[in-house]
């Protein structure tokens, strides 16, 4: 059995295989109209299921992991089965099954998937600080779509270069005053004459609104 000290160790090796570069993942998801730590961490279930059967024969701590979590939280099992096929499914379940029922149906960890995702937001928001450290940086973060509202009441949490939290502060008031100006417009011309009037801003509210609120897809 892995002791707690090699548990730690573990998933910090964990999210380096997934994320070897926090930065790097960041600064490429930028670019899309998504919170970047949300849209880095939607790709990690797809990543871990894909990896998992070549794993599974290989990697004994993996094998445990998983066993002793009583496989995967239903949302992720149900992931899992839409990537892999039954010959895989069931090599990792027989291991899975025949742990629970030695150890009395005691399943005593977290889904792994969603350890991972856990372990990697806090790597992620660490990256993000650092990232934006530089003042060259901060001047960057109003032109991108920027954090959904849980992702940046965790950042204001942590500690912040003063000059950063300010920039968050009053850019993301900006980003939302504008944001609930376009879900009204959109509503106002909800009509079959007024929806050709939309803007394109107007247009895409609503669903910036829930990407602002909820997070990307599938985070």
């Amino acid at each position: 059995m892995l002791t707690q000290q090699e548990l730690s160790g573990f998933w910090q090796t964990e999210v380096e295989r997934f994320i070897p570069d926090p930065e790097k993942s960041l600064e490429e998801a930028f670019q899309f109209i998504a919170c970047p730590v949300c849209h880095t961490l939607s790709r990690l279930p797809f990543e871990y299921g894909c990896a998992l059967p070549a794993r599974w024969a290989e990697e004994a701590t993996v094998r445990e992991v998983v066993c002793r979590a009583g496989g995967f939280c239903n949302r992720h099992t149900w992931r899992m089965a839409d990537l892999q096929s039954d010959r895989a499914l069931a090599r990792i379940y027989r291991d899975v099954l025949s742990w629970l029922r030695a150890n009395n149906f005691a399943a005593d960890l977290q889904c792994p998937i969603c350890r991972l995702t856990s372990e990697a937001d806090r790597r992620l928001l660490e990256a993000f600080a650092r990232y934006f450290a530089s003042a060259e940086r901060r001047q960057r973060y109003p032109r991108i779509f920027g954090l959904c509202y849980r992702h940046l009441t965790e950042a204001l949490s942590r500690e912040l270069d003063g000059t950063l939290r300010i920039v968050l502060l009053e850019t993301e008031a900006a980003k939302a005053k504008a944001l609930a100006r376009n879900v009204e417009g959109y509503l106002a011309k909800d009509s079959v004459q007024g929806k050709w009037t939309r803007t394109h801003d107007e247009n895409r509210a609503p669903r910036h609104a829930l990407v602002k609120t909820a997070g990307d897809d599938g985070a």
